[in-house]
């Protein structure tokens, strides 16, 4: 038996983006933060999901920041 999970109509609630984080850091920060962070992920136990080649490793990276520049309220990718 599997069940479904609960939707409401309409969807799950959206609330507005808050653009406040995004203008406090920029893009060039948030940038920075990911690429560290994924730097790190050698130290971790979920290394393995990742790019082996530093290169791949920072492409991720930046593919990420993409993502979180974009919800944070920046430019779109």
């Amino acid at each position: 038996m599997s069940e479904v999970p609960y939707t409401p109509p309409g969807g799950p609630p959206q609330k507005p983006i808050n653009r406040e984080l995004f203008k406090i850091l920029g893009e060039e920060r948030i940038r920075r933060m990911l690429s560290l962070f994924y730097a790190n992920l050698s130290d971790t136990a979920i290394r393995h999901y990742f790019p082996k080649d530093p290169e791949g490793l920072e492409a991720a990276a930046q593919r990420s920041a993409d993502f979180f520049i974009q919800i944070m309220g920046g430019p779109a990718f």
